[in-house]
């Protein structure tokens, strides 16, 4: 049931920006749970899959690579957002909490870095 509801949400809402970090697992996860079908067997089939399904995917731990003082990306979530001063809202590991700093710490990236995110499409850290 999961899967028929996000697949509406997803076809509905092609405009969409995903945002993500470090999100490789959770969105080959996603994907399967979506296609009801096995993953793609190379990564170049799978990316194609993923924007074919998603649309547009950004990780912001791969974009940290490219932000001067961001230590090339090597750096969690909670290192990243006290970096860039941006606060939490909850405690770590709780869904709700961490997607919102994810999506707080992305946007302040875009700003803080004048990042345009078309650049970083489908580029996941770990691929």
């Amino acid at each position: 049931m999961f899967a028929q509801l996000l697949s509406r949400v997803v076809a509905r809402h092609r405009n969409l920006c995903w945002v993500t970090f470090h999100g490789l697992y959770d969105l080959s996860h996603t994907l399967k749970t979506v296609t009801n079908r096995p993953l793609p067997p190379s990564v170049a089939a799978f990316a194609s899959q993923l924007g074919l399904v998603f649309g547009d995917v950004v990780d912001i731990k791969y974009m940290a690579r490219f932000c001067q003082g961001l230590r090339g990306g090597e750096l969690g979530l909670t290192a990243i957002a006290k970096i860039l001063k941006v606060e939490r809202v909850g405690g770590a590991h709780q869904a709700g909490s961490d997607s919102l700093l994810t999506a707080r710490v992305y946007t302040k990236m875009r700003m803080a870095y004048e990042i345009d995110e078309t650049l970083f499409a489908g580029c996941l850290y770990g691929i």
